[in-house]
């Protein structure tokens, strides 16, 4: 809105304060506004000191503002005088970039024309990269052997069939990988030594958890040999048997004691052919010493490997577990129920005739075998009756020791394989001292059964078998 009193005073007036938008018409109109609210006297007497005032305080504002700011409109107007220079620079460096663009050009449809995404070099280069962002992953699989020889050094099976088991669900998920098939190869020859120790651990000193934990890892090592129980039972009872026999070789400086002393008694008793007034001069102590810890070592071994096996591969069936008994029933004192389940399983009425014999059937009487041949070239050297009695009680311990489990071999060593022959023999001797044992042994028996039945001692006397 234009100022009636600014248009009449604008021939007076510099042509800054009269421009009509301008900041300072502006500014004047609002003065002249605020001088026509004034009354005369105040326009006389108080305008000019106000004035005088406001000036002076400007010029302080203005000097102020010069001393903080003098270093800043100095390099601002520095600035400003470089700016026609660098305006020109720049517009000569536009038109050197103009004259390069074809060349640049040229030289990018070149590149595109070389390097296009089925160019050589780039599927090279993708493969690198490749390499180079799986590069820990392949390092992890070059590093499993590595880890699987560590598992088997400290002996921890399952870590070991655990990262085997990976090895080989990498082979399946990538067959035709040169690596994986290396690596897999690898794994799979230390896992051979990972079952190499495994069959070393059955053969040596062994607990039933360890035993089952082993028969674990060896059938998940070796998935293939078998689909049934019976070729890890007869691996464990050979296993086991060799430990036996290690045992039995731990007597050898006993055995080659006794082996003099039976030498020496073979000596005496073709000399006493001869000469019927000459005695033996042997009485058996080395034989008898040997013969003792032998048949400590074989009743408990014998007890546990059977104990463990049963424990180890338990029978799917009564079939599979009477087929000891059924073998042995013609010739073992078993009672009426195992003896009637037997010969139904041998029969086949009670089971399936397709079921694989138990090893045990085999491996029971393969150590009756042993037991008897060792007696056989042994027992006879011993002739002190009480060392002889203490032996063949030993051996009736044994024989119920492992009765318990279907194998008493009791009545095999009274009916021939100890070498018991016709009346009169040495051996028809050995065979009664056997039986005069047994005949103890149950006179014993019954009195234990009278005294839990309350009834009191009988007398030896009475009893029918001394009779």
């Amino acid at each position: 809105m234009a100022d009636p009193l600014l248009d009449f005073l604008s021939d007076g007036l510099p042509s800054s304060l009269t421009e009509r938008g301008s900041d300072n018409a502006a500014a004047a109109s609002t003065y002249l506004s605020r001088l026509t609210s004034l009354s005369f006297n105040d326009i006389v007497n108080n305008e000019p000191a106000a004035l005088k005032s406001s000036h002076h305080s400007v010029n302080l504002s203005l000097q102020s503002l010069a001393s903080r700011s003098y270093q800043s409109f100095i390099s601002s107007s520095e600035q400003l005088s470089t700016i026609p220079t660098a305006l020109d620079k720049l517009n000569d460096s536009i038109e050197t970039l103009k004259s390069h663009l074809p060349a640049l050009d040229a030289h990018l449809t070149e590149f595109s024309k070389k390097y296009h995404k089925s160019s050589p070099a780039l599927q090279e280069r993708t493969r690198k990269h490749t390499l180079a962002r799986t590069f820990p992953k392949l390092l992890d699989i070059l590093e499993l052997p590595t880890l699987l020889q560590s598992a088997i050094s400290s002996s921890n099976p399952s870590l070991a069939l655990d990262i085997h088991s990976h090895v080989r669900r990498l082979y399946q998920l990538y067959p035709n990988t040169p690596i994986i098939a290396s690596v897999t190869r690898e794994c799979d020859a230390l896992l051979q030594v990972l079952n190499t120790q495994l069959l070393t651990t059955l053969r040596g000193p062994l607990k039933l958890p360890a035993a089952i934990k082993t028969i674990g890892y060896l059938k998940r090592t070796s998935p293939s040999i078998a689909p049934g129980e019976e070729v890890w039972g007869s691996i464990f009872l050979v296993a086991r048997l060799s430990f036996l026999n290690s045992l039995f070789q731990a007597l050898d400086p006993l055995r080659e004691l006794a082996d003099a002393e039976r030498e020496e008694w073979a000596k005496s008793q073709t000399a006493a052919n001869g000469d019927s007034n000459r005695k033996s001069k042997s009485t058996g102590h080395q034989t008898e010493r040997y013969l003792k810890r032998w048949i400590e070592v074989f009743r408990e071994q014998s007890f546990a490997i059977v104990t463990m096996y049963r424990a180890v591969f338990p029978p799917s069936g009564s079939t599979t577990t009477n087929l000891a008994s059924a073998y042995l029933a013609p010739q073992t004192p078993v009672t009426p129920n195992i003896r009637r389940r037997s010969v139904v399983s041998a029969d086949g009425d009670a089971g399936d005739g397709s079921d694989t014999p138990s090893p045990l059937v085999t491996f029971v009487p393969h150590l009756v075998a042993m037991l008897t041949s060792t007696l056989k070239n042994y027992l006879p050297v011993v002739s002190d009756k009480s060392a002889k009695e203490s032996l063949l009680t030993q051996m009736l311990y044994a024989a119920g020791s492992l009765g318990r489990l279907g194998g008493d071999f009791g009545m095999i060593l009274a009916t021939g394989l100890l070498g018991v022959g016709g009346a009169g023999s040495e051996d028809s001797a050995e065979g009664g001292d056997w039986v005069e044992v047994m005949q103890k042994h149950r006179v014993l028996a019954e009195r234990l059964e009278e005294l839990a039945a309350g009834k009191g001692i009988r007398s030896p006397s009475a009893s029918p078998l001394l009779s």
